[in-house]
């Protein structure tokens, strides 16, 4: 899986998966919130995301305004070429 976010997209992150879903995690680097919920099913993931995006419907039918949110599961995040395990790995993230 390859994606690119833009500045004003969201990061909704289903820990572990859809399947089992323990957890959402909602990441706005654009109004530089990151919410966490626990969850216990998806209707549960679907409500809190109704409830929590950053819908807008000023004279409008709602919609996200700059840019949309994406859902993944934690699992199927691709894993970076940059990985920390000791302290000094930090400098890897500037080389």
């Amino acid at each position: 899986m390859v994606f690119y976010l833009d500045e004003m997209d969201i990061l909704v992150i289903i820990y572990p998966n859809k399947l089992d879903p323990r957890l959402v995690i909602i990441l706005d680097p654009y109004d530089k919130k990151v919410k966490q919920y626990p969850v216990s099913s998806l209707e549960e993931v679907k409500s809190i995301l109704r409830d929590g995006l950053p819908f807008c419907s000023q004279n409008h039918p709602p919609f996200i305004h700059g840019g949309e949110a994406y859902v993944v599961d934690w699992m199927d995040l691709q894993t970076s070429r940059i990985n920390i395990k000791k302290p000094e790995d930090i400098e890897k993230i500037i080389s």
